[in-house]
């Protein structure tokens, strides 16, 4: 019918795909960090630094790139050129 946008089909299974990338790395990014702040208040021990440096890393990485590379992603779909339709 004229007038009716087609749907990307893979479009579900991409936001799928985003979404599951986002918990696990979430996941493994929130351990590092309950680390770096779990280590310096229940031990004795100085927190290593690369564990530090990897806490900031995680957040700059989420607040930076990534946020830009989703929202590329998952943005607005190219426009699709119109069909002309015939007059008789």
């Amino acid at each position: 019918m004229a007038g009716e946008s087609k749907r990307d089909p893979d479009r579900w299974l991409r936001s799928f795909v985003i979404i599951i990338v986002i918990i696990v790395s979430s996941i493994i990014a929130l351990s590092v960090i309950a680390a770096a702040i779990y280590v310096p208040i229940f031990s004795t021990d100085e927190t290593p630094a690369a564990l530090e440096n990897w806490g900031g890393l995680i957040i700059g990485f989420y607040f930076g790139t990534f946020v830009g590379l989703l929202r590329d992603w998952i943005g607005k779909p190219e426009p699709q050129p119109q069909e002309k339709s015939e007059e008789a």
